[in-house]
């Protein structure tokens, strides 16, 4: 269901394919957080949804399951935007806690 929209951005814009579906795992455990934040009666449900869609086979190379732990192995660059502020990551970095 979402890998024709990463096919279509990395044959637009040429971004690693490894960085579009970290960014899916990302957005999994964002949007899972988002739903057992907001919506307390839905949090068992949007936590096996989370569970589930992150077996995708393309999302193998994440080591955490979604949750509060969660940090993606893959960088989303975001960082580059704001390359004098190294605070300026995304809240489930994998640089986080890193040096430099």
């Amino acid at each position: 269901m979402i890998e024709p929209i990463t096919t279509a951005t990395f044959r637009l814009a040429r971004v690693s394919g490894r960085v579009l579906w970290g960014n899916v795992a990302s957005a999994i455990n964002s949007a899972q957080a988002r739903v057992s934040v907001h919506v307390p009666d839905l949090a068992r449900q949007a936590s096996a949804a989370a569970v589930s869609m992150s077996g995708h086979q393309r999302l193998a190379r994440e080591r955490n399951p979604p949750g509060p732990g969660f940090r993606r192995t893959s960088c989303c660059l975001f960082y580059r935007l704001a390359p004098d502020r190294p605070q300026a990551v995304c809240g489930d970095c994998v640089l986080h806690g890193r040096d430099g």
